[in-house]
C-alpha cells in the first residue's frame, strides 16, 4: 500500500530471518487494485 501511494515513499521493514526478508522483497511486486487502495487510504 505504501509503495503504491507514492514513488517517494519507502517502507523499511525489519526482519529476523532470511525467509522474512525474502517475503518482504516479494511484497514490492504486489499491485493493489484502486478500490482496495482507496479503502486503505480511508482508514489510514
Amino acid at each position: 500500500w505504501l509503495l503504491q501511494r507514492s514513488s517517494m515513499m519507502l517502507p523499511i521493514p525489519g526482519t529476523s530471518s532470511l525467509e522474512h526478508l525474502e517475503e518482504n522483497c516479494q511484497a514490492a511486486t504486489l499491485r493493489l487494485d484502486r478500490d482496495l487502495v482507496d479503502a486503505l487510504d480511508d482508514v489510514a
